[in-house]
């Protein structure tokens, strides 16, 4: 019987590979190196490539209040939001009915702009790391981006007369 490595990306690429062995009339794999049969997988040895189940620890939860740029606004629904606080980038999903609602109804956004807002993340561990699950539970301020004022015309120059 061969056993396989504990290693999950290990054990998914060893998985694939003796995926032909699953199909009818396909008996055993032969790996050989220089002629010779170094290692033979049987059809009977399948079980020992299947993948447990994904294990996830919940690591637990934090709320904050932070402002972030809006990096890319999706509307479509249940589609993440790209945002950033400036040195990190996040998807974060919004939970907010409210401000979905002035979006739905043509809230606009440009480059630049920013959210103040309440954000959860929830922590896990899963079999291929640590996992961050970004939430906006609440907008508290569309900040809009700074936008130049109409020049008009110059007041006279304190030397000059009027």
């Amino acid at each position: 019987m061969i056993r396989a490595s504990g290693k999950i990306e290990v054990r998914k690429k060893a998985r694939a590979v003796v995926e032909p062995l699953g199909r009818p009339g396909v008996e055993r794999l032969d790996f050989r190196r220089e002629n010779q049969i170094t290692v033979s997988v049987r059809s009977d040895d399948v079980p020992a490539f299947e993948l447990p189940e994904e294990t996830i620890e919940d690591l637990g939860s934090r709320e904050c209040e932070t402002v972030v740029a809006i990096a890319a606004a999706n509307f479509i629904e249940g589609n993440k939001w790209r945002l950033t606080e400036g040195e990190s980038t996040f998807w974060a999903t919004i939970e907010d009915d409210a401000f979905l609602a002035r979006v739905e109804h043509g809230e606009a956004f440009h480059k630049g702009d920013f959210l103040e807002c309440r954000i959860r993340v929830e922590q896990s561990r899963q079999d291929d790391g640590l996992h961050s699950d970004y939430y906006v539970t609440q907008v508290l301020r569309h900040i809009e981006c700074a936008t130049q004022l109409p020049l008009g015309e110059l007041p006279p120059a304190p030397d000059e007369p009027n």
